[in-house]
């Protein structure tokens, strides 16, 4: 599905991550680049919730 998705897209994506592993961050990525205008935000300071 993300692979097909055409529209803009940004990967905000923390420093640590003790949940989702890298490679499922790195295959989300790689789909989202596929079509999409695709934007990797990378917050090192960050930690899993982002939202919060």
């Amino acid at each position: 599905m993300l692979r097909a998705y055409e529209g803009r897209a940004v990967l905000a994506v923390p420093g640590t991550d003790a949940v989702i592993p890298p490679e499922v961050t790195e295959a989300v990525q790689d789909a989202l680049a596929a079509r999409a205008q695709f934007t990797r935000l990378e917050l090192p300071d960050a930690e899993r919730k982002l939202g919060q």
